[in-house]
């Protein structure tokens, strides 16, 4: 979701989650993989293998 350009609250909406705890759980996915932005998540996602290739 965040590699296809979701918004926070596009995310917790999706998941039925609550706008903090997405936020919460982004920061502490961006300080465990090293990244400084939601594009640098998405390439270390890529990079692992954890995701599909886009469509479209």
């Amino acid at each position: 979701m965040v590699a296809a350009g979701a918004t926070d609250t596009e995310i917790a909406a999706q998941l039925y989650l609550s706008l903090s705890t997405v936020k919460t759980q982004l920061a502490s996915i961006t300080r465990r993989v090293s990244a400084r932005n939601r594009v640098q998540i998405a390439a270390r996602v890529w990079q692992a293998g954890l995701m599909d290739q886009p469509s479209g």
